[in-house]
């Protein structure tokens, strides 16, 4: 399944039943796992990840789940250009990396333990979005990757 296929679905994700709504959720991001394990999906997701964080000011990257961390690891991995993830203590801007934004609970608590230690300033960047996700004020904002 594509990434913009993926979108399509994921903007979905508003309209599903509420006791279905955490079942589909898990499905595209499960879907999504699987198209960001393709090389070239994954090269193109990660230059894109770098792009962003460069607009933002933001050289130190952290994971907001597993995905995020696979997609942080390897933007910094391929960028080779003062990205790097996140160190213990470090308090400069951040951008959180995740792969659906779905609930916005991920992103939100990353970006709260960022905020309690001192950073300044965090940023999320996922590859796709549910028409109906919320991210919590810590997050200052959030960027959707392009296709």
């Amino acid at each position: 399944m594509s990434l913009p296929e993926l979108r399509d679905r994921a903007m979905q994700l508003a309209h599903a039943p509420s006791a279905e709504w955490a079942l589909v959720a898990a499905k595209v991001g499960e879907d999504l796992e699987n198209e960001l394990a393709d090389p070239r999906t994954l090269a193109n997701t990660s230059r894109r990840i770098a792009e962003v964080a460069h607009k933002f000011g933001c050289l130190t990257l952290v994971g907001a789940s597993d995905v995020g961390d696979r997609l942080a690891a390897a933007t910094v991995a391929l960028a080779q250009d003062g990205l790097h993830l996140r160190r213990p203590g470090e308090t400069d801007p951040a951008l959180i990396v995740d792969g659906l934004l779905a609930s916005g609970a991920s992103l939100t608590v990353a970006a709260w333990h960022l905020k309690r230690e001192g950073v300044g300033r965090a940023i999320g960047a996922v590859v796709i979005k549910s028409s109906d996700a919320e991210v919590g004020p810590e997050v200052d904002e959030v960027v959707v990757l392009d296709a």
